[in-house]
């Protein structure tokens, strides 16, 4: 009855007090009623979050700003199977990395997993995206995602065996802060006996006499 005649008063305050009564006498769910009714969304949310009502929390989490929060309910939502709603809740939580892990082991979407971790530069989302790559024989893909998760070696290693050197270089030629890669890919064009391909690489590497002598082998120079 005290429940009900709260319910009808317009008294934000007088909710708020009634759901911390409530709540220390462990009626959780009334008690989050009473906070949701006071405004006081993150504190119901909590409530039912922690009492596992995930399905009370579910209407309130887009209202939610707490990171914590919004994290307890994702990983909730993961062990129940529900990706689409574990990843928006990872997103709302700011875990850019566990939003790539979903989208490419439970959701098939390489696009959104790609578009990500372009943006957030996570080596660790990075290092999954060339894993599945990998695993899908998107060399190309693999080769950029494994630069971007810092694995140079692995990644001259997987454009070498797979033929995508010309990826390789394309990308590392976008980085002034890797030098040594362009003067590895330019050696395994001298290597391989393509002079064109390895002059262009000498050039973008600083080396310009390189590059000219290998042009005027190629009969490039006018």
């Amino acid at each position: 009855m005290g429940r009900q005649l709260a319910q009808q008063a317009n008294n934000p305050a007088l909710w708020r007090e009634c759901g911390t009564i409530l709540e220390t006498m462990q009626q959780m769910p009334e008690a989050a009623e009473m906070y949701e009714a006071a405004g006081m969304i993150e504190k119901a949310a909590s409530i039912h979050i922690a009492s596992k009502n995930f399905a009370a929390a579910q209407p309130l989490m887009a209202q939610v700003t707490s990171a914590k929060l919004q994290l307890q309910y994702a990983k909730a939502k993961e062990s129940e199977g529900r990706w689409g709603d574990a990843t928006a809740a990872y997103e709302a939580a700011g875990d850019l990395d566990n939003v790539v892990r979903l989208c490419l082991d439970k959701l098939n979407d390489l696009r959104r997993a790609c578009t990500i971790t372009r943006k957030s530069h996570s080596t660790t989302a990075a290092a999954h995206m060339a894993r599945y790559c990998l695993e899908a024989g998107d060399v190309a893909l693999a080769v950029e995602f494994l630069l971007l998760a810092g694995q140079m070696d692995q990644a001259f290693d997987v454009a070498a065996a797979q033929g995508q050197m010309d990826a390789f270089a394309q990308l590392v030629s976008r980085n002034i802060k890797a030098p040594e890669e362009m003067t590895r890919v330019a050696q395994y064009y001298d290597q391989r006996g393509e002079p064109e391909k390895a002059a262009d690489i000498w050039a973008k590497a600083g080396q310009p006499e390189r590059a000219v002598m290998l042009y005027l082998q190629v009969g490039m120079l006018s």
